[in-house]
């Protein structure tokens, strides 16, 4: 006949079931719990992935943008330089257009003079002449004060001229330098205007990473919470279990100590 176990070895194996079954429960709240600092999830890695191609166009694009930064502040400084060289190269030329008249009209009124002999220097240099060597000597030195006038209008004239063809190179250099600045500011709205719509694209997918990961760490912790509520109520019912059977021992106990076995 198979001996029955006693109420304390009865209750012995209850309570290692017990353990046993809150050892394993604990474990699987932990692995739970643990959910942060698990690897990241398929949907993280992938937006991580977006994160870091629309990184990489941000940084592309912000290097671009400094470059056409640094183009547009030099052309308008060439620009300004330029502006300021037309500026002067105006107020000279304006002066030898001036010079220039004057001298052409100074020459112009001796050349007259001389050739017409209504010059009074002249008739009375010639007059007070007693030599040919005076009179000679006087039409000379008439000859080379009109040459040197002339030479004198000439090279206002000279002057004049190259200063208008300077003028001409600045204006053209004006308007290459302008059309310049105005592409390169073309270029640097449109590069400024796609690193914004990139950096908005970039801050966006952080958030959705953010949200994510926040739905993950929910149902992780719903997932624990489930875990011990189903703890609980199996610990409740290994307890009733075991509260029967230790009335059943003792009821056991207390019939055989009444009627003991012959």
């Amino acid at each position: 006949m198979k001996r029955s176990s006693s109420p304390a070895a009865e209750n012995r194996r209850v309570r290692t079931r017990i353990t046993a079954l809150a050892a394993l429960a604990l474990v699987g709240l932990a692995h739970a719990a643990a959910g942060s600092s698990a690897p990241p999830s398929a949907a993280v890695r992938a937006k991580q992935a977006q994160a870091a191609q629309v990184l990489g166009q941000v940084n592309a694009l912000d290097t671009r943008f400094g470059a056409v930064v640094d183009a547009w502040d030099g052309a308008k400084i060439q620009l300004a330089t330029t502006e300021k060289q037309l500026a002067a190269n105006r107020a000279r030329l304006t002066a030898a257009k001036k010079q220039s008249r004057i001298a052409e009209r100074r020459a112009a009124r001796l050349l007259i003079t001389i050739y017409e002999g209504e010059n009074p220097d002249l008739i009375q240099l010639l007059a007070g002449s007693s030599q040919l060597s005076d009179v000679i000597n006087a039409l000379q030195y008439t000859r080379d004060v009109a040459s040197s006038t002339q030479r004198v209008a000439a090279e206002a004239v000279r002057a004049k001229n190259r200063l208008a063809a300077a003028k001409q190179r600045l204006q053209e250099a004006e308007r290459t330098r302008r059309a310049t600045l105005a592409q390169l500011d073309g270029e640097r709205a449109s590069i400024g205007t796609m690193l914004a719509q990139r950096r908005r694209l970039l801050s966006s997918i952080h958030s959705q990473i953010g949200q994510i990961q926040a739905r993950e760490a929910a149902q992780q912790r719903a997932e624990a919470a489930a875990a011990r509520a189903r703890l609980a109520a199996q610990m409740a019912l290994l307890k009733q279990q075991a509260a029967a059977r230790a009335k059943v021992a003792a009821a056991a106990a207390a019939a055989q100590k009444a009627d003991p076995p012959p």
